[in-house]
This record gives C-alpha cells, sequence and structure tokens, in this order.
C-alpha cells in the first residue's frame, strides 16, 4: 500500500510540474500587450480589419464579418499567426455557394468550396492549386511591435508597407 500512495505521489507531482512547465511556456509565448480588439482603418476603401487577441488566440473579421480564428505564437518581435478555423460567410459575400454561416476546420473549407471551383470548369489540379495556395497562407510570420494603443505588423524581409492596427 504504502508503494503504490509513494506512486501516486509521484504521478501527482509530475502532472502538476507539467501544468506548470506547460502554463510557463504559453505565458512565455504571449504578449499581454497584444490581448484586445485591433482594428486596420482602410479610410480610402471605408474597409476594416480586425484582430482581436486573446493569450494566443485570435479571431479576425473582415469588412465587419468574421473570418478566420487559430492560434499565435511571439518571441523576439515576431509573431507567428496559425490559422484553424475559416467562417463562411466571408466566402458566402464572394460567391463561394454552398457555405453555412459557421466555422469551418482548414480541412473542412477545402473540402466544402471544391464544388464551387468544379462549377466554374476549374479542373481538379487547378482547384489543388488554390488550395495549396490557401494552405500556405495558414501561418504567418510577422515583426510586431505594440506601443500604447497602437500595434504595427511588418513582413520581415521589410517587402510592403506595415499595417497599423489601433486598439478599440
Amino acid at each position: 500500500m504504502k508503494k503504490l500512495n509513494f506512486k501516486l505521489k509521484g504521478i501527482l507531482f509530475l502532472i502538476f510540474f507539467g501544468v506548470i512547465v506547460i502554463n510557463c511556456s504559453l505565458s512565455a509565448q504571449t504578449d499581454r500587450r497584444l490581448n484586445g480588439r485591433w482594428v486596420l482603418e482602410i479610410g480610402e476603401y471605408e474597409y476594416r480589419i480586425e484582430y482581436t487577441f486573446n493569450n494566443g488566440n485570435f479571431e479576425t473579421s473582415s469588412g465587419g464579418i468574421l473570418s478566420t480564428r487559430g492560434t499565435y505564437t511571439v518571441a523576439n518581435g515576431v509573431i507567428t499567426i496559425n490559422t484553424t478555423h475559416v467562417f463562411g460567410d466571408l466566402y458566402r459575400n464572394y460567391g463561394f455557394s454552398g457555405l453555412e454561416s459557421r466555422w469551418y476546420a482548414n480541412d473542412e473549407f477545402y473540402i466544402a468550396i471544391r464544388p464551387f471551383f468544379r462549377m466554374q470548369g476549374s479542373s481538379e489540379s487547378m482547384i489543388d492549386l488554390f488550395i495549396d495556395g490557401m494552405r500556405e497562407t495558414n501561418n504567418s510570420v510577422l515583426n510586431y511591435s505594440v506601443d500604447a494603443n497602437t500595434l504595427i505588423l511588418t513582413s520581415p524581409d521589410g517587402v510592403g508597407n506595415p499595417s497599423i492596427f489601433k486598439k478599440r
């Protein structure tokens, strides 16, 4: 009985220690200054893109319509964004019929949009090429900086203009 009790205590210690290590590593990979809603307004088009960050999770909306969600990590001024889900409404607005107003896991989304491309006369190889391109954009690596109520995202290679978001 003592051996069993000792083993049980050892297992509980390992679980407790594991939870502490996981929590510490998660908090080290998020930046609390990012938590909240960030808005990029494109004035000439009267269009807005929003990111909502929350301790390693994010959601985006485009033009007021939910679009993506997933996870993110940060380290040394670099944010890595991993999109895990796509919201059907955004693509329905662009003519992708057959999508419901709900979250689709990435692979589920790729299956759901295939009929749209087939109806447009696209070959399977063209559809695969398009979906492969979408898969490549699921993970984004950007430089970031936060200063009070301003979030600046830039390309790591310096190409393009910075995206400047305001906290709301």
